[in-house]
């Protein structure tokens, strides 16, 4: 038995080809709830829309939502599945049944965000306060600072008038021992004896007509 809990979170994402004016209608009307709640889940932060969901429960929300237009991110909740028991209050919507229209998905109200004190079971729907982490501090990558020497990088203004170099070019060089020879000349003062030529017997060789 699957026993992973599931929460759902909305970044204000769209599905391809879905207008924002009319996805947020839909949702307006798929959550029951004022423009001000609707462009509030539409600031470009995660926020929660349901938390603890069963496997079965969470593809539900998804498709609700998905039908409405609605981009959604499924998270698996960090933990031993083994010690993990499924809320009563989700067990109920795990059963299987037909995917609600958008009109017909759940209605509960968007609301503040549900304290931290608050009964596993609570069937409201909330939205994290703006500008809270998605992540918990345990799913976190530490940051390390990389130690790079950058004291030999130097920055120059884009409008700066580039340096001039006022180095004297060097002086050139001696050619005083050189020498040109005559046209012809032979460049090799020494050079290796010419190989003797073969000594080939061609007294026995006839060549055919043409």
């Amino acid at each position: 038995m699957d026993n992973v809990l599931y929460d759902i979170f909305f970044r204000g994402g769209v599905m391809p080809g879905e207008s924002i004016d009319i996805v947020k209608g839909n949702l307006a009307k798929l959550f029951k709830a004022n423009s001000t709640q609707i462009d509030a889940m539409f600031s470009g932060k995660a926020i929660v829309i349901k938390k603890n969901l069963s496997k079965s429960a969470a593809l539900q929300y998804q498709s609700a939502m998905e039908k409405a237009g609605a981009k959604v991110i499924l998270r698996e909740k960090p933990g031993d599945p083994k010690n993990s028991k499924p809320n009563p209050a989700t067990s109920a919507a795990a059963k299987p049944v037909t995917s609600p229209p958008p009109a017909q998905a759940p209605t509960e109200t968007i609301v503040a965000s549900t304290p931290a004190n608050s009964a596993v079971g609570d069937e409201s729907w909330d939205l994290a306060p703006t500008g809270s982490d998605v992540l918990r501090e345990s799913e976190r990558t530490p940051f390390v600072p990389a130690d790079i020497d950058t004291s030999a990088i130097k920055l120059t203004s884009a409008f700066a008038e580039p340096e001039i170099d006022n180095t004297p070019p060097p002086s050139p060089p001696n050619t005083d021992h050189i020498s040109v020879a005559a046209v012809g000349s032979d460049i090799l003062a020494e050079k290796p004896p010419e190989p003797p030529k073969p000594d080939i017997d061609l007294s026995g060789m006839e060549v055919a007509p043409l």
